[in-house]
């Protein structure tokens, strides 16, 4: 059984260029984070609007 993610680091340049993205995006960054936080990362990609998607290039 594979071990599940629970904490997840921001650096300080990470912190700053988060700073100026619009509000509505930091909150939802900050959203997945605590999700994370309580429930790992296994359990929030279950989530609807948390499961990665790949991108298709055209």
């Amino acid at each position: 059984m594979a071990m599940d993610i629970t904490v997840v680091k921001i650096s300080k340049k990470a912190q700053k260029d988060i700073m100026k993205i619009p509000e509505n995006l930091q909150e939802k960054l900050y959203f997945w984070v605590r999700a994370i936080s309580e429930f790992g990362l296994l359990k929030t990609r279950q989530s609807k609007g948390f499961h990665d998607e790949p991108l298709n290039r055209k």
